[in-house]
């Protein structure tokens, strides 16, 4: 039987203890459920026609064993609060008539997820909240795979809803994100305005129709690399969120955007440019950057509250985390005055040339720089620099802020500095130019005495090793020593060479070891200042001979048919060749070794004296054998 639930006003509640067969609400009243209901059987029907039909926590869904219960709505709204066991919503897991009428889920909070039921074509969806949850990609609510919209679907404030790489919202409808909600995405193309179209390069939301609200909040999530913001990202946005799946995962930005909150940077990198700046507004912050998380490109920051600008890039191989701030910043707090700050890790003597610097200054960093310029305004600040560990900073005393003023390097001084030599800051006094800004050294402790371009170590003729290395530059650079181990762990010095002392052009060096160890060995390269202060190059390896001298038999004369060799260069083919006293050739063949040593049998050798030729690696051995 099916039984029906029809007030026209006020409200009505839902007899929770019965399980239905068929259900009908109609009317305008407000139909409320105070428990679980459920259907039982099979063939069953739901079907809403006017008024709201509000679940609230409780379960509107099948009775266990029972068979699929469809959905039919030709109008009002079914109201599904719901949190418990992230639940999918609908429940009613039957076939769905949706011809009109809206699908409501709400009551989530910054802890909790609702699920929208896949691969259902709805008239009208609206998604509210109580609260915004930010730490997870789902939000307040989602869905898998596609739901199809012939009405609105709207997210509204505080609700965020997460769409991963493989969420579609499709559809004649429209999708809308109100002004203070939030959208979660992971498609490769980010959102996409309607002009794209519906079809599958459209990103996650590919409905007829779509708006995405300014100040309101945006997040770039999922494991796809290479991503693009897309150009349905507003301009303006009140919070940005960056949670990709991996540090490496990229997103570029396809317009400029302005943030008017926070951005929190968890994982993944944000690339921008100047024509697509990522800019923060008037008292807006930058949260949680880090070396997995950061701006490859352009950051403006707006107004004059302190900020540490989210920059970073690529240093020596590895994703780093290199931020530049600003504090104490004169001038008005508004739009109009603004700082722009990028990191650039490469040597910035190209472009502005160290040798050209103030006489307090003994160096320039030749490992990075920042460019910060003053973009809006006349604002003066305090300027902070950061260093890592492969920044080479030796000594905080002679640390110093240097900025480039457009014919030399300028000392913008030290006002304060933090941390240790592999991970700090330095702030300047009060700067009213801006320019191009590096690390400095007011001394000869700092920073960064040798870039290193390569270093390497290769076999040559005789058995021997030769050690090759190049820098692209150095700072105040005394000597080097070429260490030598066995273990790759216990090094010894075998032979030292000066450095240039200071030089911004490439130079390069080399030794040749002439005994080297057994087997395979390593190699280093130490630096030394003219104060004493050192680093060390990368450690190669490389397969030496397996003993000193030159190639010998191991035992002569012999009695037996094997004849033995030693001091053989391993890996190096040979050939041997056996002639007897007339000078009649018995014997010729390869002869190979893996560790220095080989033998080979010539059992049709009579006793007597012969002579034996080894030619390989260039060289040719000759040796008198008395076969016994």
């Amino acid at each position: 039987c099916t039984v029906e639930y029809n007030a026209t006003s006020g409200t009505q509640y839902v007899t929770p203890s019965e399980k239905y067969r068929s259900l009908v609400f109609s009317g305008g009243a407000t139909k409320i459920m105070t428990n679980d209901v459920r259907t039982t059987g099979t063939g069953n029907t739901v079907t809403i026609t006017g008024g709201i039909v509000q679940t609230n926590t409780f379960s509107l869904g099948e009775d266990n064993g029972s068979g699929p219960t469809s959905l039919v709505m030709t109008g009002g709204t079914l109201r599904l609060g719901k949190i418990t066991s992230s639940p999918i919503l609908p429940e009613l897991t039957g076939t769905y008539s949706l011809t009109g009428g809206t699908i409501e889920l709400y009551g989530t909070t910054a802890t909790r997820t609702q699920y929208l039921r896949e691969n259902r074509t709805y008239n009208n969806v609206v998604i509210n909240a109580t609260a915004a949850r930010k730490n997870d990609d789902n939000g307040n609510a989602s869905h898998a795979g596609t739901v199809t919209v012939n009405g609105t679907f709207d997210v509204n404030s505080p609700a965020v809803y997460g769409m991963s790489s493989t969420n579609i919202v499709d559809g004649p409808g429209t999708f809308r994100i109100n002004t203070g909600a939030g959208l979660f995405y992971g498609h490769q193309n980010g959102i996409t305005t309607a002009a794209c179209g519906t079809g599958a390069s459209c990103g996650n939301v590919r409905t007829a129709n779509r708006s995405f609200a300014a100040n309101s909040l945006y997040g770039f999530i999922g494991g796809i690399n290479n991503m693009a913001s897309g150009n349905g990202l507003p301009a303006t946005i009140s919070e940005l969120i960056v949670r990709r799946a991996a540090a490496n995962d990229l997103t570029t930005l396809s317009g400029a955007v302005t943030v008017g909150t926070s951005a929190t940077f968890t994982r993944g990198v944000v690339v921008s440019s100047n024509a697509n700046l990522l800019a923060f507004g008037v008292g807006s912050s930058a949260v949680d950057a880090s070396d997995n998380s950061y701006v490859q490109g352009p950051v403006r920051k707006e107004g004059n509250t302190d900020f540490t600008f989210p920059v970073g890039g690529t240093m020596s191989g590895t994703r780093r985390y290199r931020h530049i701030g600003i504090t104490n910043v004169t001038g008005p707090n508004n739009n109009g005055q603004h700082f722009t700050a990028q990191y650039f890790p490469a040597n910035s003597n190209t472009s502005y040339p160290h040798l050209s610097r103030e006489s307090n200054l003994a160096a320039i960093s030749v490992i990075e720089h920042w460019v910060l310029d003053r973009t809006g305004g006349n604002p003066n600040a305090h300027v902070t620099l950061s260093w890592v560990a492969a920044s080479g900073v030796g000594h905080l005393g002679n640390i110093r802020v240097g900025r480039w003023n457009g014919s030399q390097w300028r000392n913008e001084g030290n006002s304060g500095t933090t941390g240790t030599t592999t991970s700090g800051t330095v702030a300047s006094g009060m700067v009213n130019s801006f320019s191009p800004f590096a690390l400095a050294s007011e001394g000869g402790f700092n920073p960064l005495p040798v870039t290193w371009l390569h270093v390497e170590a290769v076999r040559v003729e005789n058995r021997k090793v030769r050690v090759q290395w190049q820098t692209a530059s150095e700072t105040n650079n005394a000597r080097f020593e070429v260490e030598r181990s066995a273990d790759s762990r216990t090094f010894g010095r075998i032979a030292t060479i000066a450095g240039a002392g200071n030089s911004l052009t490439p130079v390069g060096y080399e030794i040749t070891d002439h005994e080297p160890l057994l087997g395979r060995c390593y190699y280093r390269v130490r630096q030394t200042d003219f104060d004493g202060q050192t680093s060390y190059s990368k450690v190669v390896a490389v397969s030496a001979a397996a003993d000193f001298g030159k190639p010998a038999l191991r035992a002569n004369p012999v009695a037996a048919s094997e004849v033995a060799f030693k001091n053989l260069t391993p890996g190096v083919r040979y050939e041997l060749q056996v002639f007897n006293v007339s000078g009649i050739r018995t014997h010729s063949g390869p002869l190979q070794s893996a560790d220095g040593t080989a033998s080979v049998e010539l059992p049709a050798l009579a006793p007597s004296v012969y002579v034996l030729k080894l030619t390989g690696n260039d060289e040719t051995h000759t040796f008198r054998l008395v076969k016994l």
